[in-house]
């Protein structure tokens, strides 16, 4: 409710409540002390849930208590009896409206407050609400009566608690079907339920269509004279039964309660003046009751009515916006799918092509179904022309549940020949029967580009370490030749000395770049690693070692390209038995465990450490932290390199109780094939040296591996 003003707010509810009690007042019969019908209590509860701080209530109560301490001394005969009487409307409405806070109103928002009301579960708070405000004021009237002089009698505070009870579910929810649109029990702004296209004007703001509205009016009408004029002693009360439920199944919320409310109003004002089938009824209280229960049925069956069709019209209006949404966003999807250029696919567990793009149904020929166990069907082989295994295949990796990232496979087209080079993602999606996205993306251009850096780059290399490796025989001759002439020639085989380490340093650059170079441009093929085997290739080209340096026997299998993964460990160990203190004796300790999909390898060294602040940069290339060691600055760049192409990653941390450096290397899971007895989330501790366990065959050492 809007009000421009709070004191014209409160003058207007005052006025209200006078209003009802005057109307209340005229319905009691002569020989009862309970009127028939007493709208001022629903009227009461209405202004205390339509006040909304502790002040304002108190004056609501206090206007309540007062108008009705001036009517009650018309009743009753005796202070105590007036007192009771006041305290009992008192006591009723604050009560009732404390039971519905507590029972519906607890969570209502300020733009609706009332919202929470207009809805069955409302109408129940309501109803229990009344009933028990009024039931546990009935002692009260009953003191009253007897306090002026009255006998006490059970049909007393029976019929007070079916009146007020009433009076209160009429006038309080016909007032919240009024004042609130229903916003806070289904978020819809709408006032009324989704009126017909054909509906405009009055009849879109009733509910219904106006002649038919007329039609209910007439109806209401004809059904009254009958019931309460014409045929007062036939039991046709039952017709107004049907009239109410076709207002509740026809029309709005508001409309329905008005239209029960008015009928209500007419039924009770007839039996007042002792007319229609209720006033054959010869006890006063009991007359009050029936008449009270009947037009209550009415209000809640019509009001139950009008409320589902509400929700229910609410409900469908949310379907069909829900339904206009998900259109619109498949159009946009199919639009989106249908301008790119990358091959975007969907696959069932079967092959069957749930979705697909027109690049996609060009790569697959039209083909509906994708024949998984021989790929080379629709053209798709290994980057080096040979056929995909089944079991290894990135659809079947997808099927159960592995994301794939950028594996590049080749494309033969059927008709022409043509061969490209495809880029492949893909991923597991959500649902009951497995399925799979996946984007190809055509990446020929880029990879014939990087096999024209790679032969450049094996050019170059070639070029540059031709006249090297003359210059380093006849380095070696010459220092054969200063080591026969002996001590005069001391001068001269420093020089020589000096020039034998500068061409050395120009060999690990050109190795370095090289490596670097190939890293770049590399295809990797993942496959189950034993690290451990790995390790002792890696152990097997220094001999140098002593027992104990390097620590390693995690048992653990990785996912993982061999070649690439070895140059990985031998950059890694190289530099954590490299950088070292002065006189310090290296110990290197390697770990993994699995964890969240994950493989990590950790290197953990009692070296120099990296300096804070430092630990992303060194995977720049050319970086160097630390001077007196060998190295170009190039090794920790390519690690970074091959694990950024497995999907994976690199980090350096400070080493365990602030010495040293620990390296991570995390990688995908490749699932089967963790070594036995590590479990997720375990870490598997080395327990003897790496050196112990040989395999002929290493990979030299990266000798350009730079940490700092």
């Amino acid at each position: 409710m809007r009000r421009d003003s709070p004191h014209v707010a409160f003058a207007t509810w005052t006025g209200a409540f006078v209003l009802a009690a005057v109307v209340g007042l005229y319905t009691k019969p002569a020989d009862s002390a309970i009127a028939l019908f007493w709208p001022a209590a629903g009227v009461a509860v209405s202004w205390l849930l339509a006040s909304r701080t502790a002040p304002a209530r108190a004056g609501v109560l206090l206007v309540v208590a007062s108008v009705l301490v001036v009517q009650a001394t018309v009743v009753y005969d005796g202070v105590a009896a007036v007192l009771l009487v006041a305290a009992a409307h008192v006591v009723l409405a604050g009560g009732c409206a404390a039971l519905l806070h507590r029972l519906a109103l607890s969570e209502a928002g300020p733009e609706d407050p009332w919202g929470p009301l207009r809805s069955a579960h409302g109408l129940m708070a309501v109803i229990v609400s009344a009933a028990a405000a009024s039931l546990g004021t009935s002692p009260l009237i009953a003191a009253a009566v007897v306090a002026s002089g009255g006998a006490w009698s059970w049909e007393t505070p029976l019929a007070w608690t079916g009146r007020n009870a009433v009076a209160v579910v009429l006038v309080t929810v016909t007032v919240v079907a009024v004042c609130s649109d229903g916003r806070s029990t289904l978020a819809v702004r709408d006032r009324v339920r989704a009126p017909r296209p054909s509906r405009s004007g009055l009849g879109a703001r009733v509910g219904g269509s106006v002649p038919e509205l007329g039609l209910l009016l007439l109806a209401t009408a004809t059904a009254l004279v009958v019931v309460f004029q014409v045929a007062p002693g036939l039991p046709l009360v039952f017709v107004l039964v049907a009239v109410v439920a076709w207002a509740g199944a026809r029309f709005a919320v508001e409309t329905a309660a008005l239209h029960v409310l008015a009928t209500s109003m007419a039924v009770i004002a007839a039996t007042a003046l002792g007319v229609g089938p209720f006033a054959e009824v010869t006890d006063p209280l009991m007359r009050a009751l029936v008449a009270q229960l009947f037009v209550g049925l009415c209000f809640c069956l019509a009001l139950t009515l009008a409320l589902g069709e509400e929700r229910h019209e609410r409900l469908a209006t949310r379907l069909r916006a829900s339904e206009a949404e998900a259109r619109a966003q498949a159009d946009l999807l199919a639009t989106v799918t249908a301008s790119m250029t990358d091959a975007l696919v969907v696959l069932g567990a079967d092959g069957r092509v749930v979705l697909a793009n027109q690049a996609a149904r060009s790569l697959l020929g039209g083909s509906t179904v994708v024949a998984l166990d021989d790929p080379a069907r629709h053209g798709f082989f290994l980057p080096d022309g040979t056929p995909i295994p089944t079991e290894d295949g990135l659809h079947t990796r997808a099927l159960r549940g592995e994301t794939v990232a950028g594996e590049l496979v080749q494309h033969v087209a059927a008709d022409s020949g043509e061969r490209r080079f495809l880029s492949v993602g893909a991923a597991p999606l959500p649902g009951a029967q497995p399925s799979a996205v996946f984007l190809l993306r055509d990446v020929t251009r880029e990879q014939m580009h990087l096999r024209q850096v790679q032969g450049f780059a094996g050019m170059v290399a070639h070029d540059l370490k031709s006249p090297l490796a003359a210059l380093t025989g006849w380095h070696q001759m010459l220092d054969e030749e200063l080591d026969a002439l002996g001590a005069p020639a001391a001068t001269a085989a420093g020089m020589n000395d000096r020039i034998g380490s500068s061409t050395r340093r120009m060999a690990r650059l050109i190795d370095d770049l090289l490596g670097y170079a190939r890293a770049q441009a590399a295809e990797h093929h993942p496959e189950p690693v034993d690290l451990d085997a790995v390790v002792g290739e890696v152990l097997a080209d220094r001999p140098d070692l002593g027992p104990g340096a390097v620590t390693c026997a995690t048992g653990a299998v990785l996912h993982a390209d061999t070649v690439q993964l070895r140059q990985v460990m031998a950059n890694l160990v190289g530099n954590a038995l490299k950088y070292v203190a002065p006189g310090t004796t290296p110990r290197v300790r390697i770990s993994a465990r699995t964890t969240h999909g994950w493989d990590e390898v950790v290197v953990d060294d009692n070296g120099v450490g990296i300096p804070a602040g430092q630990h992303e940069a060194v995977f720049d290339p050319f970086v160097r932290m630390h001077t007196g060691y060998e190295g170009t600055g190039l090794g920790l760049a390519i690690c970074r390199t091959v694990a950024d192409k497995h999907g994976g990653s690199l980090t350096a941390r400070t080493g365990p109780e602030g010495v040293g450096t620990r390296m991570v290397l995390r990688l995908p899971s490749g699932g089967p094939g963790v070594g036995p007895g590590v479990g997720p989330g375990t870490e598997r501790p080395s327990a003897r040296p790496a050196s112990d366990r040989v395999v002929p065959g290493a990979l030299r050492p990266v000798g350009s591996a730079e940490r700092g």
